[in-house]
């Protein structure tokens, strides 16, 4: 069997974003056991370890003119005797892959969210329309959570016998330990619904002595921050590096996780499994994937602000979600993601 993977939005945004470090992850793994079974289709050609020791198809046709590509894409399957194709992200660009006729396809969908998106851009349009125009081109799906899962089934209609349920998990790099960098307490956040912003201010108010770090994109919180008299309480990190990011869970009196929608939830995986106490809205995949090990809560900021208030008064509270987080993170690993990917493979390879 040999199953080509294509990882072309991954040359065009390397180590930035959870999808991309979803490609690294499970390629990584996919390489170290089977190696020999899997063959990297992306546009240009790459010193990137990712690439080192596995075989290649180079197609230099790459972004929204990725379909002028596929007369060749379809002469390289031929030749490298393809026997499936694994599109690992739901990019408009990368979708056009699925023209690739006479073998099996499949397709990672991380989430639904651009068809949730109640400002969608031209870009998003298109994307949704592409996504719509190729379903029935794909085999399987795989998605990271049986709440995507849903979603799938719901907005797409795509049958629950084609989908399969794989989820994601931390990189092993994230666990407790090292110094912490900063003397003064804080909370930190991943992107912010205004609801966490709104509680922060309150608890701000109330007295209390924590800075709120944000990494991500800040999504308009700085000007937000600015009208509730809490600017200088809120930095505003921007794009943090893998080891930066460990320090800041590592540092943290808790991680917050306000938002509307999650299709996984990587980022307070992420703090679980350095044994940060995590806060979560109760939306999405966030109950299925955190379970009890978080508090969850609903978006509304009084909620909020209690929840907030029983972790940064509760000593006891906080040591027992961190003692849960660790046990919670424990129950995912990329070597099992790898493995459940690679059954996939099996499948629909041998499905005739």
């Amino acid at each position: 069997m040999k199953v080509g993977i294509v990882t072309s939005a991954y040359d065009r945004k390397r180590e930035k974003g959870g999808t991309l470090q979803y490609t690294r992850r499970l390629v990584k793994k996919l390489k170290k056991k089977h190696g020999d079974e899997i063959c990297l289709i992306h546009p240009v050609k790459s010193e990137d370890s990712l690439y080192e020791g596995v075989e290649e198809i180079i197609i230099p046709a790459g972004g929204k003119l990725q379909f002028l590509g596929i007369p060749k894409l379809q002469s390289a399957i031929v030749e490298k005797s393809i026997d499936a194709m694994h599109v690992l992200v739901q990019n408009s660009a990368d979708l056009f892959n699925f023209l690739v006729l006479d073998i099996p396809k499949i397709l990672t969908v991380h989430d639904l969210y651009l068809f949730l998106d109640r400002n969608p851009s031209l870009d998003v349009e298109f994307s949704k329309l592409l996504l719509q125009s190729v379903k029935s081109l794909v085999d399987r799906f795989i998605v990271p959570s049986l709440s995507t899962m849903k979603d799938l089934r719901n907005i797409l209609n795509v049958p629950e016998t084609d989908i399969r349920v794989i989820p994601e998990a931390p990189d092993v790099s994230f666990k407790p330990g090292g110094n912490k960098t900063r003397e003064n307490p804080y909370i930190l956040a991943h992107h912010l619904h205004p609801v966490g912003l709104k509680a922060f201010a309150r608890l701000k108010k109330g007295g209390i002595p924590h800075k709120l770090l944000i990494f991500g994109e800040s999504y308009g919180t700085e000007e937000d921050a600015k009208n509730m008299g809490i600017r200088e309480d809120v930095e505003i990190l921007g794009y943090v590096s893998k080891e930066e990011l460990i320090a800041l869970y590592n540092g943290a009196e808790m991680f917050i996780r306000p938002i509307w929608y999650e299709g996984f939830g990587l980022p307070p995986l992420e703090a679980m499994a350095c044994g940060c106490p995590v806060i979560a809205s109760n939306v999405g995949s966030l109950p299925e994937i955190l379970d009890d090990a978080a508090l969850l809560v609903e978006n509304e900021v009084n909620q909020w602000v209690e929840a907030m208030t029983r972790v940064i008064e509760d000593d006891g509270l906080r040591k027992d979600l961190s003692e849960r987080s660790l046990s919670q993170a424990e129950k995912y690993s990329w070597g099992k993601t790898a493995e459940k990917t690679y059954q996939v493979y099996r499948e629909v390879t041998e499905k005739d």
